[in-house]
């Protein structure tokens, strides 16, 4: 599958015009990763978001000394959204490790801000697409909070979640 098409069947992203589609795959980079082979390092400034052609990634996260699995993502899935959003690349807030060779398309921030120059109301679009998906996730984290907090494990830790829920609320403003 050529990067046009890939771009086309991400589901989000089927909101957005032709010639969008077209400039991403033209801005879309191949990066092949080996089964191992950390993609993106929790921590580090985030520079690109990723598309995955073939193969399987792991997501984790470090909380303290513990390493958490969060997800692992295969063909179609994509990572890396968050390092576009923003004026200023956001450090990345997992890592993300090649479980399998994996082929991955790329578009860099660079490309995206180029496109917003040349092209602002195709960026527009664009922006538009990431700033739903990054809600959605929003949204997925704050029913996953709101069950947690009626279980009764999460009643037993009340205080960490009036905590997480207080740093949201710094973080984010909501």
């Amino acid at each position: 599958m050529d990067a046009l098409q890939s771009f086309q069947t991400v589901p989000f992203f089927q909101r957005l015009e032709q010639e969008d589609h077209r400039y991403l795959a033209d801005s879309a980079l191949e990066r092949v990763f080996a089964a191992g082979d950390p993609i993106i390092r929790e921590g580090e400034k985030g520079e690109a978001f990723y598309f995955i052609r073939r193969g399987r990634v792991s997501v984790c996260r470090t909380i303290g000394k513990d390493v958490i699995p969060l997800v692992e993502l295969g063909q179609g899935h994509f990572f890396g959204e968050n390092s576009l959003a923003g004026f200023e690349p956001a450090p990345a807030m997992a890592t993300v490790t090649a479980k399998l060779p994996t082929d991955t398309w790329v578009i860099t921030r660079d490309a995206v801000l180029n496109w917003e120059r040349q092209k602002p109301a195709g960026a527009a679009r664009f922006f538009r697409t990431l700033s739903a998906i990054l809600s959605n996730k929003l949204q997925t984290l704050d029913e996953a909070y709101v069950r947690l907090s009626l279980s009764c494990e999460g009643k037993e830790r009340f205080s960490e979640l009036r905590e997480l829920q207080e740093k949201l609320y710094r973080e984010w403003g909501l």
